[in-house]
């Protein structure tokens, strides 16, 4: 597929507001207060946001970071939503209420009970009228298919930005108690997302951010520290921010021992160490090119439009 750009990041969650916050944590662990308990959602008005979730907050949250700091109008953008469990806590609630005593519904909660609910408060937030998808899937693959629709969108030219989002947060009760893994692994954190916007490598006045070159699966080994160690978290957002943290500035230690080639998936299960088992497992990997010290790989792929990597 064609090459495409990391234009802009977002990042939410309790303890970490920000993609800044949250890499300062990881070069400077230190005990990190939650700075809220709900995503701002500045865009949002108080009566479209009534009754959300904290995972549509997240979303629409971490989508208008990415945009924002890409400096693209959040009405031109096709949007691309991603979560494992989606609304499952206003599901929930809804059936705990359908036992109460009237049985009445909340109408509020039930329009917001779908999993493409972040995909329509955005919409109408930001008057955005582009294509919009929302996709569930296991932990360990959803966020290598919400690449994977992103990049297809730009690759077939229906699109030319694309702002990508995927986020989590803990199962609720009883749930919880019948899943062998956790969704997040921060215990600090009972929420997570990210944001991408992507962008077509059309433009040369594009060649300062972060190329991604190509999307491949393969027998890859799995990074020898979990994604869990790596980045505090678990689940489908933890491939997110193994790449979120290969995209960290040139200048900060996180870079240190970035690879050219990044896996963005993991094996249903495994959100701990490999098991022997798994140490090859067919993986979804990113190719990067980034700013600065890995230039000369990007250099190299120019010289040979077909490489892949």
């Amino acid at each position: 597929m064609r090459p495409i750009r990391v234009l802009g990041q977002g990042l939410w969650s309790p303890p970490y507001a920000t993609v800044e916050a949250w890499r300062d944590h990881l070069e400077h662990p230190v005990d990190s207060p939650h700075h809220g308990s709900r995503p701002p959602c500045a865009m949002v008005s108080s009566r479209l946001g009534r009754a959300t979730s904290m995972v549509t907050r997240i979303l629409v949250e971490v989508a208008s970071q990415a945009t924002e700091r890409a400096g693209i109008r959040a009405d031109e953008v096709c949007t691309v939503f991603g979560s494992t469990h989606g609304e499952i806590h206003t599901a929930l609630a809804q059936m705990e209420m359908m036992h109460d005593a009237n049985g009445m519904l909340s109408p509020a909660r039930f329009k917001n009970s779908v999993h493409n609910t972040a995909n329509g408060i955005f919409s109408i937030a930001a008057g955005n009228r582009a294509r919009s998808t929302a996709l569930a899937g296991s932990s360990g693959e959803l966020f290598a298919m919400c690449l994977m629709e992103a990049w297809t969108l730009l690759h077939t030219r229906e699109a030319t930005a694309v702002v990508l989002a995927i986020a989590e947060e803990t199962l609720p009760l009883p749930l919880s108690e019948l899943t062998a893994e956790s969704e997040l692994a921060d215990s600090a954190a009972d929420a997570f997302g990210v944001g991408l916007l992507l962008a077509a490598d059309t433009d040369a006045g594009l060649s300062a951010h972060p190329r991604l070159r190509n999307l491949r699966r393969e027998h890859a080994h799995l990074p020898k520290s979990s994604f869990a160690t790596e980045s505090r978290c678990s689940g489908s957002v933890a491939p997110a921010l193994h790449l979120l943290r290969a995209l960290a500035p040139e200048s900060s230690s996180a870079r240190e021992s970035i690879p050219n080639s990044l896996v963005v998936s993991q094996p249903v299960g495994s959100s701990g160490p490999a098991r022997a088992d798994e140490s090859q497992a067919r993986q979804w990997v990113v190719d990067l090119d980034l700013v600065g010290s890995v230039r000369a790989v990007g250099s190299r792929s120019e010289r040979n439009p077909d490489h892949r990597g």
